[in-house]
């Protein structure tokens, strides 16, 4: 399980005033996000998450480009416990 810190890319529809105010305050917008998922391959230039892992099936799969991306962190799955197993402390 792995959290993938990545700047999103983004747009607006229709028409925008032509001045340097406007410009400037689109250039310096960022979208960062965080997803979480396993880890299932990766390229050159890509990277591919899922949210789910079965036998032979995987669920929502996400490619994050590369060049996107600002930190990937690995997270520590906690093993279960079985409910009838005694705690160790």
């Amino acid at each position: 399980m792995v959290k993938v810190i990545w700047e999103d890319t983004w747009g607006y529809k229709g028409w925008r005033n032509r001045d340097n105010e406007t410009v400037n305050e689109k250039l310096n917008h960022a979208t960062v996000v965080e997803s979480l998922g396993y880890f299932i391959g990766e390229n050159s230039q890509r990277i591919l998450l899922t949210k789910g892992l079965e036998e032979e099936l995987y669920e929502d799969l996400d490619t994050i480009p590369r060049g996107c991306i600002k930190k990937i962190v690995s997270l520590q799955e906690k093993p279960r416990r079985n409910k009838n197993e005694k705690r160790k402390d």
